[in-house]
């Protein structure tokens, strides 16, 4: 039996979002804190576990909300740095957050995932996130238009720049990680039936694939490191 239940309430103003929609979770690289996006109610929540009670704990300032109708889908932490990223998966944004050890966060910036001339169809998504081994970079996926933003992070602020938006992607983007070691982007390309292998540069961004392996509706990508 689970030892504790938190059921999560709110909603937003888009058709789809009639009640919470908890879509991921992510834990810090402390192990103290946990991110839940709910893409239902556009806000991120925070929370920290009582190993002694095995109780879940909702952190003081949660939830967090992020823009109206936005749909926050997956959050990235900075390995070493305190810094949230969020991804929304029904607006061409990206959210940075600084966060302390309590769960608070405060909001850095919001960036468009998509240069001005590329426009999203009816129908658009962002869908995975991910933070490439140095921690100088961050990668959104964008199905539909398949493109694979990558953003520069300001150690100092955590502010996003972005310095590619790779077109030459696979078809529907749906899953991705990052090499243990550092030099490849593995992504899941739920459309194209494929898993597909980036080489990414010193500077961050990607080249075209040199790698792929047909896979029937792949969704994600993780490494285990033994």
């Amino acid at each position: 039996e689970p030892c504790d239940i938190f059921r999560l309430t709110g909603e937003g103003p888009e058709s789809f979002q009639l009640g919470p929609h908890a879509h991921s979770i992510q834990r810090s690289p402390s192990g103290n804190l946990f991110a839940v996006c709910d893409k239902g109610g556009d806000q991120v929540f925070m929370f920290k576990l009582d190993e002694g009670k095995r109780k879940i704990v909702l952190c003081k300032e949660s939830p967090y909300p992020c823009t109206p109708g936005s749909a926050p889908r997956y959050s990235a932490f900075h390995p070493t740095l305190p810094y949230l990223f969020v991804n929304m998966e029904n607006k061409t944004i990206l959210a940075a957050f600084r966060y302390g050890e309590e769960g608070e966060l405060a909001h850095v910036c919001t960036v468009d995932a998509l240069p001005p001339h590329i426009m999203p169809p009816q129908g658009f998504s962002q869908s995975d996130i991910c933070i490439g081994k140095s921690g100088k970079y961050v990668y959104s996926l964008l199905r539909q238009v398949n493109v694979i933003s990558v953003f520069e992070i300001d150690e100092n602020t955590g502010e996003l720049t972005m310095v590619q938006a790779f077109e030459r992607v696979c078809d529907g983007p749906r899953g991705c990680a990052v090499t243990p070691d550092g030099r490849f982007l593995i992504v899941a390309a739920h459309a194209g039936q494929e898993v597909v292998t980036y080489p990414i540069g010193e500077d961050g961004t990607l080249s075209p694939a040199v790698s792929l392996i047909v896979q029937p509706a792949p969704g994600t990508v993780n490494f285990l490191e033994i």
